[in-house]
């Protein structure tokens, strides 16, 4: 081998390798190509999710969400259905 020629030795996995190459991959990215990559993961979560819960949950006919008002609105709707399964969901804009 001449002084030109480096061996190469296969690198030992040590435990703490997978934490050394994170720490390495942190320090060699700008915090800009970080931001951008975790809002390119999120946009492709809320895309995803959007698709597989459009799937899962198909449209059924008849079924309707109903804005309700009043008390008095709530009752009425709650009775006219009397014997058939009922959900009833309650949404806070505080």
């Amino acid at each position: 081998m001449t002084e030109t020629e480096t061996e190469t030795l296969p690198v030992p996995i040590t435990p703490a390798m997978p934490i050394r190459l994170i720490k390495e991959f942190q320090a060699s990215v700008t915090p800009f190509v970080m931001s951008f990559v975790i809002v390119v993961i999120i946009a492709l979560a809320l895309f995803l999710g959007k698709r597989i819960a459009d799937n899962i949950v198909p449209d059924v006919p008849g079924v309707t969400l109903t804005d309700v008002h009043t008390i008095d609105e709530l009752r009425s709707r709650f009775n006219q259905d009397q014997g058939a399964p009922r959900l009833v969901l309650f949404v806070s804009p505080t």
